[in-house]
């Protein structure tokens, strides 16, 4: 599990850039040179693989490698050429492509479920170790809001089907128009990966450990115009097409080539004049005893830990202090020796020029093996034939020779069809044969064999086919897991301060949550790790199935239907029925508590000021607040051993102000126990239920306002008749003899 040191970076990583004496940037970009030419040969027979296989992706699958242009020249898809010598007859050259479907195939299983990361503290006793790992936790929701990790795995997998090696460059990035401006007009930044493969990554080829390479290279071509805007210090040495000595032209070709999707590939073009190379070389300190003494030591000590340089063809353009363990994770679907490995789909290429060749063979069966039809030239005139005109239910007069039958006259020779033996042979191909290369069995897509027909051996036979994806799954979750770190340590070192976000709620469509940061908390050192180690994905469709199946089973066993009542649970039914509208009771009070409880650990109690003993540092609302839902959402927290049990251990203090905002919560759901056993005792033995204090209080001063009403009443009666018209009395008497009553009634309840 990697661990996060505090950043020995400058407060901006960005801005040292240029300050770069003019010897050193010579020096380091021979060094880069050298780098960029090392196993040359390795590196093509690489690249030319990968991009035949980008190709096949694409369907472009009629590929010939041209020794003397250097390229691979294709036949536009479809297109047909002369076959035999310049006949008239062409062959067919089409692509019936089954390389990317399989893949496609893949890569639906591979996003099927999205990898989880947790953050732990290194030293479970140091308290700024707890709080960065606190934090962390927090900035996973928002480094995934703006690199969504399914989108990543989306890309990966195809990645990984045609190139086997894919590495992730995360870094943090100053971008406006795509993260906005702060309040002052200044650009925004966030924690960004990007996803490369073999035609834009460069390493040394022969090495299996990626902690001892000593360079790597990762190219992108962008528009001049982009470039320009990037690295202003030097716009206005960089042209069209710049390419430089610093990229290799055959790597470059590749990926435009690629990129562009031409059937035609050749070297030229429009894309080569607008386009300019970028390279970025991550170098080791270890690369610096290439160089002589003067030059190392001053490179070891403006750049202990390493080097992030940037050319635009064969200008220099940028210098960072960066560490390529730090921004840079390798990944490959296979295990190997070195990083020239298979791709998932390698073994498919073969079959895959095998069937197009087959089905177009097959194509020229129905297509040319129509038998011709002979008629005699008597009764029939072929120039006659090729002038008329052709209608439905056209009529033509002929001139049946005396004794033979119209039908004598004409033959259809028998028409040329496809061996059985070919048929079945194409079957095999695409089917069975295809299926055990890629690791793709019928099973996955829910198919059933003769042995296995019903439904829990189909899905013995699924589980089965999904094992194989586990060798893929569980190196890369331990992989997006450094990816997240990685991620920590960009914006630790951007030191931005402060930072709010809102960022949508897993599961819960259209619904969002603020995350609210502070970059100062990730001082401390923590370890990363996946939160689980589940062999393969299992998608949401079965975990969905499975819910269904727990909820149908809950109305006879009693046991398990106290289980579905918990509101995390019933979330994830209402999840899997798909109803964002339908309303869980207890829900919203759940996740309030579990967002308080994030919160709480951040701190230790606080102190009353009336008291002077701790309190938690969140108070409650006992007149709104659900305590009942909150308090069972917190005790759920507390004992479960990888949450609460674990906190416990690892921060007391945290634990702690946790521990006193829930007994907050349980002393509002005692009293309301309470006053329902009085209640319940009070209606069991035939007694007056207790009166809530406040309500008896209100009834006392109603019944004083009540006699002082009455008093007044009183003066009233002995108004002399005269000034009152005689009728004031009698209006008095029965108002005094109303609330006489309600006061009697009132004093006896």
């Amino acid at each position: 599990m990697p661990e996060l040191d505090e950043p020995e970076l400058v407060d901006n990583p960005e801005e040292e850039s240029s300050e770069l004496p003019e010897d050193l940037r010579l020096e380091l970009t021979a060094l880069c040179r050298k780098f960029s030419t090392r196993e040359l040969k390795d590196r093509r027979y690489e690249l030319r693989r990968a991009r035949q296989k980008r190709f096949f992706w694409r369907g472009i699958q009629h590929l010939v490698w041209n020794n003397d242009s250097q390229a691979m020249v294709t036949m536009p898809l479809g297109a047909t050429t002369l076959a035999g010598g310049g006949t008239d007859q062409p062959s067919f050259q089409r692509a019936f492509n089954i390389y990317t479907p399989y893949g496609r195939a893949f890569c639906a299983t591979f996003t099927g479920n999205q990898p989880a990361t947790r953050f732990e503290p290194s030293d479970p006793t140091e308290d700024i170790d707890i709080r960065a790992a606190a934090c962390a936790n927090k900035f996973r929701k928002i480094y995934e809001k703006w690199n969504p990790p399914k989108l990543m795995q989306q890309e990966m997998g195809r990645l990984f089907w045609t190139d086997d090696r894919v590495v992730l460059w995360t870094r943090w990035d100053q971008d406006g128009e795509r993260f906005g401006y702060d309040k002052d007009g200044n650009e925004k930044g966030q924690a960004v990966t990007t996803c490369h493969g073999v035609l834009e990554h460069k390493c040394p080829i022969t090495l299996s450990d990626v902690h001892h390479f000593v360079y790597q290279k990762i190219s992108i071509d962008l528009d001049i115009a982009t470039l320009k805007e990037q690295f202003p210090d030097i716009a206005d040495k960089i042209t069209e097409g710049s390419q430089g000595t610093m990229d290799d032209a055959f790597a470059r070709n590749a990926r435009i080539a690629t990129a562009e999707g031409t059937t035609l590939l050749s070297e030229g073009g429009d894309a080569m004049a607008h386009l300019g190379s970028v390279d970025y070389f991550w170098l080791r300190p270890a690369a610096y005893t290439m160089l002589d003494d003067v030059y190392r030591d001053r490179l070891r000590k403006q750049y202990p830990r390493g080097i992030r340089l940037a050319f635009v063809g064969d200008l220099f353009a940028k210098a960072i202090a960066s560490s390529m363990d730090d921004e840079l994770r390798v990944f490959h679907a296979t295990a190997g020796d070195g990083q020239n490995r298979n791709g998932l789909g390698d073994w498919i290429v073969p079959v895959q020029e095998e069937l197009n060749n087959l089905m177009n063979m097959t194509q020229e069966y129905f297509e040319y093996g129509i038998g011709e039809e002979l008629s005699d030239s008597q009764i029939w005139d072929p120039d006659a034939d090729e002038d008329r005109r052709a209608v439905p239910g056209g009529r033509q007069t002929v001139v049946r020779p005396t004794g033979t039958p119209l039908a004598d006259c004409f033959y259809t020779r028998t028409g040329t069809e496809p061996p059985e033996l070919l048929i079945r042979f194409i079957e095999y191909l695409q089917g069975p044969l295809a299926q055990f290369l890629s690791s793709q069995q019928a099973a996955i897509y829910g198919e059933s064999d003769k042995h296995n027909e019903t439904a829990k051996g189909i899905a013995l036979l699924r589980n089965q086919a999904l094992g194989l994806v586990g060798l893929i799954w569980m190196p890369f979750t331990q992989g997006w897991a450094e990816v997240v770190h990685q991620a920590v340590k960009a914006i630790s070192a951007a030191k931005i301060g402060k930072l709010s976000t809102l960022v949508p709620i897993q599961g819960r469509k259209g619904s969002t949550e603020q995350v609210d940061i502070d970059t100062e908390d990730l001082k401390g050192n923590i370890l990363s790790t996946p939160e689980t180690d589940e062999n393969f994905p299992e998608s949401w469709t079965e975990k969905s199935n499975k819910l269904m199946g727990l909820l149908s089973d809950s109305e006879k066993n009693p046991a398990l239907a106290s289980i579905m009542q918990l509101p995390a649970n019933q979330q994830l039914l209402k999840m899997a029925f798909g109803l964002d509208e339908l309303e869980v009771p207890g829900q919203a009070a759940n996740d309030k508590q579990l967002a308080e409880i994030e919160d709480l650990l951040l701190t230790g109690p606080t102190q009353d000021p009336q008291t002077g003993q701790p309190t938690s540092t969140i108070p409650i609302d006992p007149d709104f607040d659900d305590s009942g839902a909150e308090l069972e959402a917190g005790k759920r927290w507390v004992n479960d051993p990888e949450q609460g049990q674990k906190i416990k251990r690892e921060n007391a203090p945290g634990f702690m102000n946790v521990k006193l905002h829930l007994l907050l919560h349980k002393q509002v759901v005692d009293q309301q126990q309470q006053q329902q056993q009085q209640q319940a005792m009070a209606l069991k033995h035939g007694a007056p239920a207790p009166v809530d204090p406040g309500v008896q209080q209100a009834k006392q001063e109603l019944v004083k306002d009540a006699a002082d009403a009455i008093q007044q009443l009183d003066v009233m009666a002995h108004i002399p008749a005269a000034y009152t018209g005689g009728t004031l009395t009698a209006q008095v008497a029965a108002a005094k003899e109303i609330l006489d009553s309600a006061v009697k009634v009132s004093a006896t309840q």
